[in-house]
Protein backbone atom coordinates (compact mmCIF):
# COMPACT_ATOMS: atom_id res chain seq x y z
CA UNK A 1 0.00 0.00 0.00
CA UNK A 2 0.94 3.20 -0.67
CA UNK A 3 0.47 5.06 2.76
CA UNK A 4 2.52 1.97 4.44
CA UNK A 5 5.54 2.11 1.82
CA UNK A 6 5.79 6.20 2.84
CA UNK A 7 6.14 5.54 6.05
CA UNK A 8 8.29 2.85 5.84
CA UNK A 9 11.06 5.23 3.59
CA UNK A 10 9.95 8.33 6.34
CA UNK A 11 11.31 6.29 9.42
CA UNK A 12 13.83 4.79 7.84
CA UNK A 13 15.55 7.84 6.43
CA UNK A 14 15.04 9.70 9.91
CA UNK A 15 16.66 6.45 11.95
CA UNK A 16 19.20 6.50 9.88
CA UNK A 17 19.52 2.48 9.91
CA UNK A 18 18.08 -0.27 7.83
CA UNK A 19 15.03 -1.47 9.14
CA UNK A 20 13.88 -4.98 10.45
CA UNK A 21 10.55 -6.75 10.00
CA UNK A 22 9.18 -8.69 13.31
CA UNK A 23 6.44 -11.07 11.93
CA UNK A 24 4.38 -11.83 14.88
CA UNK A 25 3.77 -9.78 18.01
CA UNK A 26 3.73 -12.10 20.57
CA UNK A 27 5.81 -12.06 23.59
CA UNK A 28 8.54 -13.48 21.99
CA UNK A 29 8.35 -11.24 18.71
CA UNK A 30 7.96 -8.19 20.75
CA UNK A 31 10.95 -8.91 23.48
CA UNK A 32 13.17 -8.92 20.11
CA UNK A 33 11.57 -5.70 18.41
CA UNK A 34 12.09 -4.07 21.78
CA UNK A 35 15.98 -5.48 21.79
CA UNK A 36 16.54 -3.60 18.34
CA UNK A 37 15.06 -0.84 17.88
CA UNK A 38 16.50 -0.03 21.82
CA UNK A 39 19.14 0.70 19.75
CA UNK A 40 17.18 2.73 17.42
CA UNK A 41 17.15 0.15 14.26
CA UNK A 42 13.47 1.11 13.00
CA UNK A 43 11.73 -2.09 14.00
CA UNK A 44 8.05 -3.12 12.16
CA UNK A 45 6.23 -5.22 14.26
CA UNK A 46 3.48 -7.06 12.53
CA UNK A 47 0.21 -8.26 14.39
CA UNK A 48 -1.93 -10.79 13.23
CA UNK A 49 -5.24 -8.96 14.12
CA UNK A 50 -5.43 -4.86 13.20
CA UNK A 51 -7.51 -4.55 16.17
CA UNK A 52 -4.19 -5.97 17.94
CA UNK A 53 -1.52 -3.74 16.06
CA UNK A 54 -4.28 -0.60 16.92
CA UNK A 55 -3.65 -1.30 20.44
CA UNK A 56 -0.08 -1.38 20.12
CA UNK A 57 -0.22 1.99 18.29
CA UNK A 58 -1.94 3.61 20.73
CA UNK A 59 -0.72 2.16 23.89
CA UNK A 60 2.85 2.07 23.23
CA UNK A 61 3.17 -1.32 24.17
CA UNK A 62 1.66 -4.86 24.05
CA UNK A 63 -0.42 -4.53 26.73
CA UNK A 64 -1.71 -8.31 25.52
CA UNK A 65 1.38 -10.01 25.48
CA UNK A 66 3.80 -7.68 27.62
CA UNK A 67 1.74 -5.64 29.86
CA UNK A 68 4.09 -2.78 31.09
CA UNK A 69 6.97 -2.18 28.52
CA UNK A 70 7.03 0.82 26.90
CA UNK A 71 8.19 0.71 23.00
CA UNK A 72 10.64 3.05 21.75
CA UNK A 73 9.66 5.42 19.26
CA UNK A 74 11.79 3.36 16.62
CA UNK A 75 9.25 0.52 17.15
CA UNK A 76 6.50 0.67 14.31
CA UNK A 77 3.22 -1.76 15.15
CA UNK A 78 1.52 -2.27 12.29
CA UNK A 79 -1.26 -4.64 10.48
CA UNK A 80 0.15 -4.23 7.04
CA UNK A 81 2.58 -6.69 5.50
CA UNK A 82 3.87 -4.41 3.15
CA UNK A 83 4.56 -1.22 5.14
CA UNK A 84 6.11 -3.91 7.68
CA UNK A 85 8.28 -6.01 4.93
CA UNK A 86 8.92 -3.27 2.86
CA UNK A 87 12.74 -2.37 2.74
CA UNK A 88 13.48 -4.73 5.65
CA UNK A 89 17.12 -6.32 5.72
CA UNK A 90 15.56 -9.27 7.21
CA UNK A 91 12.28 -10.75 8.68
CA UNK A 92 12.35 -12.12 12.37
CA UNK A 93 9.63 -15.22 12.08
CA UNK A 94 7.99 -15.21 15.61
CA UNK A 95 4.70 -17.39 14.73
CA UNK A 96 3.73 -20.43 16.46
CA UNK A 97 4.99 -23.41 14.28
CA UNK A 98 1.12 -24.32 14.00
CA UNK A 99 0.41 -21.21 11.78
CA UNK A 100 3.54 -20.35 10.31
CA UNK A 101 3.34 -22.21 6.97
CA UNK A 102 0.04 -20.82 6.62
CA UNK A 103 1.09 -17.26 7.36
CA UNK A 104 4.12 -16.99 5.33
CA UNK A 105 2.34 -18.12 2.11
CA UNK A 106 -0.19 -15.19 2.53
CA UNK A 107 2.67 -12.41 3.33
CA UNK A 108 5.18 -10.42 0.62
CA UNK A 109 8.74 -12.26 0.64
CA UNK A 110 11.71 -10.61 2.14
CA UNK A 111 15.19 -10.73 1.41
CA UNK A 112 16.20 -13.22 4.35
CA UNK A 113 14.45 -14.49 7.32
CA UNK A 114 15.44 -15.35 10.91
CA UNK A 115 13.02 -17.82 12.48
CA UNK A 116 12.51 -17.86 16.19
CA UNK A 117 10.22 -20.34 16.18
CA UNK A 118 10.61 -23.10 17.99
CA UNK A 119 9.38 -26.54 16.75
CA UNK A 120 9.51 -29.38 13.75
CA UNK A 121 6.57 -29.98 11.42
CA UNK A 122 5.60 -33.21 9.81
CA UNK A 123 4.67 -34.06 5.99
CA UNK A 124 4.68 -36.13 3.61
CA UNK A 125 6.73 -38.08 5.91
CA UNK A 126 9.38 -35.73 6.16
CA UNK A 127 10.17 -34.13 9.78
CA UNK A 128 11.20 -29.94 9.02
CA UNK A 129 12.55 -27.88 10.74
CA UNK A 130 11.40 -24.49 10.84
CA UNK A 131 13.77 -22.76 8.90
CA UNK A 132 12.99 -25.53 6.18
CA UNK A 133 9.30 -25.04 6.46
CA UNK A 134 10.48 -21.02 5.64
CA UNK A 135 12.37 -21.93 2.77
CA UNK A 136 10.56 -24.46 1.26
CA UNK A 137 7.20 -21.39 1.09
CA UNK A 138 9.34 -18.75 0.21
CA UNK A 139 11.77 -19.35 -2.06
CA UNK A 140 14.07 -17.75 -0.17
CA UNK A 141 17.31 -19.69 1.54
CA UNK A 142 18.94 -17.03 3.50
CA UNK A 143 17.28 -18.44 6.84
CA UNK A 144 19.28 -17.63 10.11
CA UNK A 145 17.83 -18.83 13.37
CA UNK A 146 17.95 -17.79 16.64
CA UNK A 147 18.03 -19.52 19.62
CA UNK A 148 18.95 -19.67 23.35
CA UNK A 149 17.70 -19.76 27.09
CA UNK A 150 15.72 -16.72 26.79
CA UNK A 151 12.47 -15.78 28.64
CA UNK A 152 10.43 -12.96 26.48
CA UNK A 153 9.86 -10.89 29.71
CA UNK A 154 13.71 -11.09 31.03
CA UNK A 155 14.50 -10.02 27.42
CA UNK A 156 12.22 -7.26 26.91
CA UNK A 157 13.06 -5.71 30.60
CA UNK A 158 16.49 -5.93 29.85
CA UNK A 159 17.94 -8.35 31.59
CA UNK A 160 21.17 -10.41 31.09
CA UNK A 161 20.67 -12.89 28.89
CA UNK A 162 22.65 -14.77 25.60
CA UNK A 163 21.79 -16.52 22.22
CA UNK A 164 23.53 -18.16 19.31
CA UNK A 165 22.37 -17.08 15.55
CA UNK A 166 23.53 -19.57 12.92
CA UNK A 167 23.33 -19.40 9.40
CA UNK A 168 24.61 -20.98 6.47
CA UNK A 169 26.24 -17.69 4.91
CA UNK A 170 27.88 -16.35 8.54
CA UNK A 171 27.69 -13.03 6.23
CA UNK A 172 24.04 -12.94 7.49
CA UNK A 173 24.70 -14.24 11.10
CA UNK A 174 26.59 -11.35 11.53
CA UNK A 175 24.40 -9.30 10.23
CA UNK A 176 21.85 -10.34 12.38
CA UNK A 177 24.50 -10.41 15.50
CA UNK A 178 24.81 -6.38 14.93
CA UNK A 179 21.41 -5.68 14.99
CA UNK A 180 20.37 -7.52 18.33
CA UNK A 181 23.66 -7.41 20.36
CA UNK A 182 23.33 -5.17 23.14
CA UNK A 183 24.48 -4.13 26.91
CA UNK A 184 22.22 -6.89 28.00
CA UNK A 185 21.88 -9.42 25.31
CA UNK A 186 24.77 -10.97 23.93
CA UNK A 187 24.30 -12.95 20.52
CA UNK A 188 27.05 -15.67 19.14
CA UNK A 189 27.18 -16.48 16.07
CA UNK A 190 27.70 -20.20 14.53
CA UNK A 191 27.02 -21.93 10.91
CA UNK A 192 25.64 -25.31 13.01
CA UNK A 193 21.73 -24.24 12.11
CA UNK A 194 20.88 -27.81 12.38
CA UNK A 195 22.47 -28.41 15.97
CA UNK A 196 21.01 -24.67 17.18
CA UNK A 197 17.23 -25.37 15.95
CA UNK A 198 17.27 -28.88 17.10
CA UNK A 199 18.32 -27.74 20.44
CA UNK A 200 15.85 -25.14 20.65
CA UNK A 201 12.95 -27.28 19.26
CA UNK A 202 13.84 -30.41 21.91
CA UNK A 203 15.11 -28.90 25.31
CA UNK A 204 11.71 -28.89 27.18
CA UNK A 205 10.99 -32.54 25.81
Amino acid sequence: MSSGVSRTQSHSAREGKSPIAVLGAGSWGTALALLASSKGVPVYLWARRAEHALAMQLERQNREYLPGVAFPDSLYPTADPEEALHKAQFAVVAVPSKALRETLAQLPRASAYVSVTKGLQFTDQHLLRMSQVIEAVTGVSQVAVLSGPNLAEEIARFLPAAAVVAAQDPALAQQVQRVFSGKSFRVYTSTDRVGVELGGALKNV
